[in-house]
């Protein structure tokens, strides 16, 4: 009499088709945060041109000749 044997192989599956919108609410938050960014941004820029603004303004009040 022959002994059989049988050997089984699996693959484990760990994909989860529904996992409560994850994926796509940490797309939506990454792209909140590149808007957070480009806000940040231009408010830097719109800061410098104020803070030139108003120096070249008190540098004629003061008097000095206006050069850019």
């Amino acid at each position: 009499m022959r002994h059989s044997s049988r050997e089984y192989a699996g693959v484990p599956l760990d994909n989860p088709i529904f996992n409560r919108r994850a994926a796509r609410n940490d797309i939506s938050k990454a792209q909140l945060a590149v808007r957070s960014q480009q806000l940040a941004v231009t408010q830097t820029v719109q800061a410098k041109y104020e803070f030139v603004f108003r120096s070249k303004i008190l540098d004629f009040y003061r008097g000095k000749p206006l050069q850019l």
